[in-house]
């Protein structure tokens, strides 16, 4: 039964997602028009058009939604209708985005997450800034009593100067390389391409670089930059993250908006990562996880599984730790450092790795392999200098803290309370240097899960672990102490 105050949908959202349902047709509705010029029988195929309206209409036709004590109520479906009942208490974030089109008309796509473990509750499309308000305050999600932490900013915004780093220095600009290299092979324009004065002798003493060819090299990345940095734009253009009572408000985008709402306390691990120029720059991005939908591609949302803060300073982490309500690193005393039989592992593999590739150099150039291996064992020994110090684990009052990475530092924060299950791996080459690895699972953490994992430990490291988070109990035989009294206070305190 419609509750009283059912409505639709804004009446523009109609036409939006008829134009939406006509993107995958642009170019061949495009090609149909310049070659039907002068012929009308090629036109009378347009109206193929009217079935993706007609389905559009419907679908906008037969969806009501209406705020209700307590919560939302939705009905969709035209042959077989289907009624939600959503409640305020279960909702834990809104998601809003806004294409370019929506922007024009002042519409909002919403969508409403709870911890259900699948696709958003609820998906509004279209609705205006005014009615999406509405609903946000009624499921007490509303922007107003904007407040920052007393000594905090209002809000954090991109410079231009980190947007033109992100451009410049970020991975996107060499996933484009490899992406325009694959299209350039795919139609052979390497082939057409002259360079044929490209010329390496390494047995003899010719070296021959065109000049015309490096100013091609130097202009095909300066395109790659140019690219990245259109693709930075686009995606971080209008950034900002802003306190709202007890939530932060996370937005991004410059064509398509994204707007989302986080609850701090729902944060089920947190991630800061640096790659070797951000480091040497004191720079870090903070990702993070929040409980909430896992839906496909189009319903992913930006804010969780993904960058919450693209780039900052390394001295401004601690006030963006406070504002978040995240608790600081532990201190470098309590970390504990990389087991010995991983190292060893490491240079065993260094030195069979180094081995092969001067095996294939001297067979191929003589000589010139040995001077490879001369020039590889530094690398390999500042490779496992930062394992050393850059793999081990903490123990913090609120949680467990991880930290991996030789090329790309992580640091990962894993609350107490949202580890869900530890799973012990044991292959056979590292059960050969008493060695294993421990994952970690919370629930409905995604973006963060691969890297949830501290590989290359010792029983006894897993089993300290366990412990403290008071998981020993389910831990199997060839991991559990062979005294029960042990690790059993620990894992009192971790259930207290």
């Amino acid at each position: 039964m419609r509750p009283p105050g059912a409505r639709r949908a804004h009446g523009a959202s109609l036409a939006l997602r008829w134009i939406a349902a006509l993107r995958p047709w642009l170019l061949p509705l495009l090609a149909l028009l310049v070659f039907s010029i002068g012929d009308r029988e090629r036109l009378v195929w347009m109206w193929l058009l009217l079935p993706t309206l007609l389905h559009a209409a419907l679908d906008h036709w037969s969806r009501h939604y209406a705020l209700e004590p307590g919560g939302l109520w939705l009905r969709e479906g035209l042959l077989e209708r289907k009624e939600r009942h959503i409640q305020s208490a279960r909702v834990l974030h809104i998601s809003r985005e806004q294409p370019a089109l929506a922007r024009l008309l002042g519409l909002w796509e919403l969508r409403i997450e709870t911890d259900s473990g699948g696709p958003p509750e609820a998906v509004l499309r279209y609705v205006s800034s005014a009615e999406s308000e509405r609903i946000a305050q009624h499921l007490g999600l509303s922007s107003g009593g904007v407040q920052a932490p007393e000594g905090l900013p209002e809000q954090r915004t991109l410079s231009l100067r980190e947007l033109l780093y992100l451009g410049l220095f970020g991975g996107r600009g060499w996933a484009l390389a490899f992406g325009l290299w694959a299209v350039a092979n795919e139609f052979d324009l390497l082939e057409r391409l002259p360079l044929e004065r490209f010329e390496i002798a390494v047995e003899g003493t010719h070296f021959d670089l065109g000049l015309r060819h490096l100013w091609l090299l130097l202009a095909l990345l300066g395109l790659v930059k140019l690219l990245a940095l259109l693709d930075v734009c686009l995606r971080h253009g209008g950034y900002s993250l802003r306190p709202l009572g007890g939530r932060v408000e996370f937005q991004s985008g410059l064509l398509t908006r994204r707007q989302t709402r986080l609850d701090p306390r729902r944060i089920q691990r947190a991630a800061w990562r640096a790659g070797p120029l951000d480091r040497r720059l004191a720079r870090l991005s903070l990702w993070v996880d929040a409980a909430g939908g896992e839906g496909g591609r189009e319903e992913a949302e930006a804010a969780f599984g993904g960058a919450l803060v693209p780039t900052l300073r390394a001295a401004d982490r601690a006030r963006l730790e406070a504002w978040l309500g995240l608790p600081p690193a532990p201190p470098e005393s309590a970390w504990r450092a990389a087991a010995p039989g991983l190292l060893r592992r490491e240079a065993l593999e260094s030195a069979l790795l180094a081995a092969l590739l001067t095996a294939l150099s001297s067979w191929a150039y003589g000589p010139f392999g040995l001077g490879l291996l001369l020039f590889l064992l530094p690398f390999f020994g500042a490779y496992l200098r930062a394992l050393k110090r850059r793999h081990g684990f903490a123990f913090g009052p609120q949680g467990l803290w991880l930290r991996r990475g030789v090329w790309r530092s992580e640091t990962i924060y894993l609350p107490r309370q949202r580890i869900q299950s530890a799973r012990l791996i044991e292959g056979p080459w590292s059960r050969r240097f008493g060695l294993l690895a421990i994952a970690f699972d919370s629930a409905h953490a995604g973006g963060i899960g691969a890297i949830a994992s501290l590989p290359g430990i010792t029983p006894e490291a897993a089993r300290e672990i366990l412990g403290e988070l008071g998981l020993l109990g389910a831990a199997p035989d060839w991991i559990r102490p062979r005294d029960d009294r042990l690790g059993q206070p620990q894992a009192d305190a971790a259930r207290a």
